[in-house]
């Protein structure tokens, strides 16, 4: 479940606990995956980012709640 009210509220949300080696070595698997395919976003780039993507960042706030 993730820890915000709308998770709570609205979500019916549902925790699991599986267990077994095989699934958590794909589950370590797939993490080390998207580690290597991720970008590092420091303060500066952050704070730099164009009026493109604040406009878009924006808008997404907008519909934050449905999503």
């Amino acid at each position: 479940t993730n820890l915000d009210w709308r998770s709570f509220l609205h979500n019916d949300e549902v925790n699991a606990v599986v267990l077994g080696e095989d699934f958590a070595t794909e589950m370590e698997r797939m993490f080390e995956q998207d580690l290597k395919s991720a970008v590092e976003v420091d303060t500066t780039q952050w704070e730099a980012r164009g009026p493109t993507m604040r406009f878009k960042e924006w808008g997404a706030r907008i519909w934050e709640y449905w999503l």
